[in-house]
């Protein structure tokens, strides 16, 4: 499959959504423990052959521009979340042989 005349990799795609994840678990992990588990979840599920996960433990956010950088983040992750939907959801479209379109 060939997008805008370049290879699509479904496993460079599938590694860059891993890695996105992990920086937003590490960036909001003192944030929200449930949202840390579904974070893990989501890693899992894409069942990219990555080394071994380790908790990075970040120093509490206590300052007012760390709690603004947070907030940023939150918007971001927010966002990337809307993205990463429409690509899994292109990729299992794909596989089951419909039209991403």
């Amino acid at each position: 499959m060939t997008m805008n005349g370049t290879a699509f990799s479904e496993t460079t795609c599938l590694k860059t959504i891993h890695a996105d994840l992990k920086a937003f678990k590490y960036e909001l992990q003192d944030l929200n423990p449930s949202l840390n588990e579904v974070i893990n979840e989501l890693m899992q599920a894409l069942k990219v052959q990555n080394e071994e996960e380790k908790d990075v433990k970040k120093p509490p956010c206590s300052s007012f521009s760390c709690k603004m950088k947070q907030c940023g983040v939150i918007l971001y992750f927010r966002l990337r979340t809307v993205t990463v939907s429409r690509m899994l959801n292109f990729l299992k479209s794909s596989k089951q042989g419909h039209s991403p379109m």
